[in-house]
């Protein structure tokens, strides 16, 4: 048996809830992109 689906509108804790997770995703991308966006002090002298 299925389990009816709400299609109400979100309580303002729920909307409060969601609207964080969001922007704490968007911001926890930004410090992972600056971390990966690092200039390479001296160039690369592999040889072959």
């Amino acid at each position: 048996m299925k389990t009816p689906v709400n299609f109400a509108q979100p309580t303002r804790r729920e909307a409060l809830y969601g609207l964080g997770a969001g922007l704490g995703s968007v911001a926890f991308s930004s410090l992972l992109q600056g971390a990966n966006s690092k200039v390479v002090h001296h160039p690369a002298k592999a040889k072959n």
